[in-house]
């Protein structure tokens, strides 16, 4: 599990699973594969979700680009514009539809040192989009750019309570022109899994020869002018008064573009604080750069340089035409390593339509592949699925929702017998369904439904009232005057938190309890909003509820997770339950298992995907057993097809986000 505690955590999902083998959503038939005299598209054209579109996809190549390392994002869908760089671009690893890693830039697995210490990859001979060849080299200098202090990959940017690429990996070497070698600090299993199929690798030519031209004109600027732009822009775009904000404006771009930089594009911002915020940030940086020696300095300046829009990769694609907010255009790479791509052009919308456009698009074939709003209007979405001339994915994203348990002694469910009996009340599936308009997929495990290391034989039990009275009973309680159970005085009573700003969660924490006052057990919904209310509350000791000097009971709340189960942050381990010690750490529940803990450990440093796949499997038969969660549901995605958008070399999972992970076999068939 890995959760983003520090950058939003329990955000709503953007980051996706890739397919199971028997995946927990509805069961799809497979879309049938392409006839063998079929003729195909030259061009497929594809749609984002304007809840997918954060600003920078409309940035022009000052700001962080959706195409470099900076906003790269490896487990997203395709049509998300956080992985449209693995369409021009290639790591030394990429992921199959199950997670799991396999080479892609290497001639092979990498080989590895019997310590476990040491990664020796063998490069493929390949060559980027302007024809210079890949070397050892260019991975070497990539990965020295993710070591840097001042590193700007999505991946660096982790906080630092989540052990990532600059905790485990010591160094990286190039042994000659097609061998690299990685260093790690310790064994870590996640390296294979979740470092070298996500670091998208740069040319070192490329991405060194922009920066110094950058930097020769950034130079050309006195230091202290800049500095004396960038503290004014910034106090005056803080105070949000407009008029003040667009007077500045002008000035500061200007200065923006007296040190070489396009300013951040006016049309994207709603209002011209927020835009001058964006150039604050172009300025901020440069100075950053200017204070800084070699690699520093390049890893601080990587996301204000042009390949962040038009990136010179290895992929099956390259960058034709590059219109920010507006368009994206892929050519075919007759170069490409795998060999060139069946469809010879990629047509990427970059505009942000309303919901309505959108269903309009898709269905009157104006778009081939359209990723669908995450709160998508329910009826549309009937609509669009009966219509014949579409088809669609529908799958688990990297992400869920759980009714945690505070397990200190003390606290009502600390007791197992009623983690298990509020569990028994529950009509999961029907709750879910309820709750996300049929969106979301219910769950029984942390680890995701499509990964490798997914145990497919936990299930949930049916709703049986009866059997929760039973276990409450066992427990000591005995039925009160309200139909609420009281023991010594107590009442079986607690309070049900839930963020306030997704009404899906309100919705799934009302059903439980009302289907828990069934049982007996009376539970009180409690919406609050989760800046700075409930994130303060998981993350100070003693956690106590907002308003309150009374620790929770219950919080309804989500984990973003990442493509390896490794526990990373250790919300299971038990040497990271807060205390007064440690009043910031990350295991707020207080759950705590000694097999649990060995496991973690083992999963870690075991880099056998079998070995840890039976690893991984156990420990979510421990939780299953333990109910530290009651696991409630993941976050669901949906992208809509054209009838003939598949894959050339044969069926397409339709469960799955990565059916097209096979890019080069995406075709639409005429």
């Amino acid at each position: 599990m890995r959760p983003k505690s520090v950058r939003g955590l329990f955000a709503t999902m953007l980051l996706v699973a890739a397919c199971s083998p028997a995946p927990p959503s509805p069961t799809l038939p497979p879309s049938a594969a392409p006839s063998p005299t079929a003729s195909f598209a030259d061009t497929i054209r594809i749609s984002m979700a304007a809840s997918l579109m954060p600003v920078w996809i409309n940035t022009p190549p000052t700001g962080v680009g959706p195409l470099s390392n900076a906003n790269f994002q490896a487990t997203r869908p395709y049509s998300d514009p956080g992985t449209l760089l693995r369409l021009v671009s290639d790591g030394l690893y990429k992921f199959d539809d199950q997670l799991a890693p396999i080479p892609d830039l290497t001639d092979g697995p990498c080989d590895l040192t019997p310590d476990g210490l040491t990664f020796t990859c063998h490069l493929l001979e390949t060559s980027f989009h302007d024809g210079s060849p890949l070397t050892a080299d260019d991975v070497a200098f990539t990965y020295g750019l993710a070591l840097a202090r001042t590193c700007s990959f999505e991946i660096c940017d982790e906080g630092d309570r989540v052990p990532g690429i600059q905790q485990h990996l010591k160094s990286v070497e190039a042994v000659d022109r097609l061998t690299v070698r990685f260093h790690l600090v310790d064994k870590w299993a996640p390296f294979i899994t979740s470092i070298l199929p996500i670091v998208m690798i740069d040319s070192r030519k490329v991405v060194t020869q922009q920066f110094e031209a950058f930097m020769s004109k950034a130079r050309t600027v006195p230091l202290a002018d800049l500095d004396a732009m960038a503290k004014r822009a910034e106090e005056v775009s803080l105070g949000k008064a407009e008029p003040r904000c667009e007077q500045l404006l002008r000035a500061t771009q200007a200065t923006v573009r007296s040190i070489g930089l396009e300013p951040a594009d006016p049309a994207i911002r709603t209002n011209a604080c927020d835009l001058l915020g964006d150039l604050t940030g172009q300025l901020g940086r440069t100075i950053w750069a200017l204070g800084l020696k070699r690699t520093e300095a390049i890893a601080a300046a990587y996301p204000l340089l042009p390949f962040n829009l038009r990136p010179t990769g290895t992929g099956p694609w390259k960058v034709s035409q590059a219109q920010p907010g507006k368009e994206l255009v892929l050519e075919a790479f007759a170069g490409y390593h795998e060999g060139p791509p069946k469809t010879s052009r990629i047509v990427i919308d970059l505009s942000t339509p309303p919901s309505g456009e959108v269903s309009r698009s898709i269905a009157t074939g104006g778009t081939d592949i359209q990723q669908l709003p995450e709160q998508f209007d329910s009826d549309t979405w009937k609509a669009l699925k009966r219509n014949p001339d579409l088809h669609f994915v529908r799958y688990a994203m990297l992400g869920y929702l759980a009714i945690q348990f505070n397990l200190r002694p003390g606290h009502i469910f600390a007791d197992p017998n009623l983690r298990e009996a509020l569990d028994r009340c529950i009509d999961k599936p029907d709750a879910v369904e309820a709750a996300t308009r049929g969106l979301g997929v219910p769950i029984n495990s942390d680890v995701a439904p499509s990964s490798w290391a997914y145990n497919n034989a936990l299930s949930s039990r049916p709703r049986d009232p009866v059997a929760a009275r039973r276990l409450i009973e066992q427990a000591g309680w005995r039925m009160g005057a309200d139909d609420v159970y009281v023991r010594k005085g107590q009442r079986l009573a607690s309070k049900l938190l839930v963020r306030s700003d997704f009404p899906d969660r309100t919705v799934f924490a009302r059903i439980v309890a009302s289907e828990a006052r069934d049982c007996g057990i009376d539970i009180t919904v409690s919406t609050e909003s989760f800046f700075p209310d409930l994130r303060s509350m998981i993350m100070t000791w003693p956690h106590n509820e907002p308003g309150t000097k009374h620790p929770f009971d219950l919080y309804l709340g989500g984990w973003v997770i990442g493509v390896d189960p490794d526990d990373a942050e250790g919300g299971w381990a038990s040497d990271r339950i807060t205390s007064a010690q440690h009043p910031n750490d990350t295991n707020y529940i207080g759950f705590s298992d000694p097999e649990v803990d060995r496991l973690l450990l083992e999963g870690s440093t075991t880099y056998a995907l079998a070995n840890r796949a039976t690893i991984y499997r156990r420990i979510q038969e421990i939780l299953a057993a333990k109910r530290p969660y009651i696991f409630a549901y993941a976050f669901g995605g949906k992208t809509a097809l054209a009838q003939g958008v598949g894959l050339a070399s044969g069926r397409l999972d339709p469960a799955s986000p990565f059916w097209n992970w096979r890019l080069t076999d995406l075709v639409l068939q005429r």
